[in-house]
């Protein structure tokens, strides 16, 4: 799997994807890490199971993954809104990048005392 930029594969979004070739994820359908797309369109084969208690299944092969912290960063960095990567929901993305800003300030504005 890699990105195409204008139809033509660029040479930097190969190397920068070339890490989702050894995911865990390879050779699973897709459909499983972007439950709640799929279940909207009616595309998940039980709809009667709810997109998050797929989303909970899909994330256990993601923890198993040899490059879980890859997948995870390009998430963040790429600001990818659907889908489950890095073993994280959108939901949970977007409360590890605040988190993550808080960690900085604290360890950025933490090293000065007031006193």
């Amino acid at each position: 799997m890699s990105i195409m930029q204008g139809g033509a594969r660029s040479a930097q979004s190969e190397i920068s994807t070339r890490w989702q070739e050894r995911g865990s994820c390879v050779d699973v359908d897709n459909h499983l890490f972007f439950p709640w797309y799929t279940h909207r369109v009616g595309r998940m084969p039980n709809q009667e199971v709810s997109p998050d208690d797929i989303a909970e299944e899909t994330k256990k092969i993601c923890w198993s993954c040899p490059v879980r912290e890859t997948c995870l960063e390009y998430a963040l960095e790429n600001d990818l809104k659907y889908g489950v990567w890095g073993g994280l929901t959108p939901k949970e993305r977007v409360r590890e990048k605040r988190n993550r800003r808080t960690r900085k300030r604290r360890e950025t504005f933490g090293r000065y005392s007031y006193e």
